[in-house]
């Protein structure tokens, strides 16, 4: 069994008491902090694309179990479930990208060491039992936790070449919770997947790049891995001895391109390892869910500034219907708008308003 498998953590994305999705994520450790890291969309509720709650009764998380392992030396790990809340009045609980254009589908929760944490317990009748527990048990039976940095090995140049070794063709692993497959200690599924992009190039000048794989709904939000169960690293011709098995985390895997049915292209996303310290080093907090898209007046109000811009065979372009101008248009707007309201939305507004548009046009 491969021991990484203890920094992953299995999602419950609620509101209130109510289950609306079940997911993927990892437990993280960076500048002496622990960090949940998943995908957005997860704790939004909502496509990263199209901004839309997928909920079918268009409801949105407010809280999130967490079900990590809380392990004792000598004695063995237990998975723990406790609960997060995912705002308050004031902000959200979690980080996003700070440039978060185009959007970045993940998202980093900080956690409290020093702060007790409401469970989350279900008992044999159904019946849900509260109580708090810290993640750090300290005392006669002191506790550690199993972040992903436990399984990799500390060399960061060693781990840079490793990366960089890394390209299309290689095999890679994802364990996390496909269609919410588990065990009763709530253990990850490792999924196999191949690199299908270069990780150097990035995919369309992103931090991201593409998988073959045959992953499910539930995966989302999972850790990716390069795995190697006998301890002995490959970069070019030299072997380098580890001593033990290690991973290496390559990203956060978030879902399948242009998925609309199980048997599509199989062809997945995974958001890059450095874009999770930026998001931790940027602090950025996101916007509430009911205040994440921006109304049609500033919408409007967008348009008709960024319609100001063009000279008047510009406007006429945009008209046109085989031209591509009012998608040129309505890229730049949804950048200036920092994603925030549906690109179809701003299309609609575009054609509308230019139809109509009678100045101020561009000095010639």
């Amino acid at each position: 069994m491969a021991a990484a498998s203890y920094s992953v953590v299995h999602l419950k994305m609620r509101f209130g008491s109510t289950v609306l999705s079940t997911g993927s994520g990892m437990l993280y450790f960076y500048k002496e902090k622990y960090y949940i890291v998943t995908a957005w969309h997860n704790l939004t509720g909502r496509h990263p694309d199209t901004l839309e709650i997928q909920h079918p009764h268009k409801a949105a998380p407010d809280n999130v179990v967490i079900t990590m392992v809380q392990e004792f030396p000598g004695i063995g790990g237990t998975r723990i479930p406790f609960i997060v809340q995912l705002a308050s009045d004031d902000k959200t609980h979690y980080y996003v990208h700070p440039t978060n254009y185009p959007r970045i589908d993940v998202a980093v929760i900080p956690l409290d060491i020093d702060t007790p944490y409401k469970m989350s317990v279900k008992v044999g009748d159904g019946r849900e039992i509260s109580g708090y527990i810290n993640l750090l048990q300290k005392g006669d039976y002191p506790s550690e936790l199993c972040p992903l940095q436990k399984y990799e090995f500390s060399d960061q140049n060693l781990l840079a070449d490793c990366i960089n070794n890394i390209d299309v063709t290689d095999e890679l692993f994802i364990p996390g919770y496909p269609e919410n497959i588990s065990d009763y200690l709530a253990n990850p599924v490792w999924k196999r997947a191949t690199v299908a992009s270069s990780l150097k190039m990035g995919w369309n000048g992103q931090p991201l790049y593409l998988i073959d794989s045959a992953s499910r709904p539930g995966m989302s939000g999972a850790p990716v891995f390069y795995y190697n169960k006998k301890g002995v690293l490959q970069i070019g011709s030299k072997n380098i001895i580890i001593g033990k098995e290690f991973v290496v985390f390559l990203g956060i895997y978030v879902g399948r391109m242009y998925s609309q049915e199980k048997e599509d292209a199989q062809i997945g996303m995974v958001w890059k390892r450095e874009v999770v310290n930026e998001i931790i080093d940027g602090e950025t907090f996101d916007w509430h869910s009911n205040l994440l898209i921006i109304g049609p007046s500033e919408v409007r109000k967008k348009v008709l500034s960024t319609l100001a811009k063009y000279d008047e065979q510009g406007i006429k372009t945009i008209n046109n219907p085989n031209a591509d101008y009012r998608h040129y248009a309505t890229s730049a707007i949804h950048e200036a708008l920092n994603g925030r309201a549906p690109i179809k939305e701003i299309l609609q507004c575009v054609l509308e308003e230019a139809a109509i548009y009678k100045g101020p046009y561009k000095a010639d």
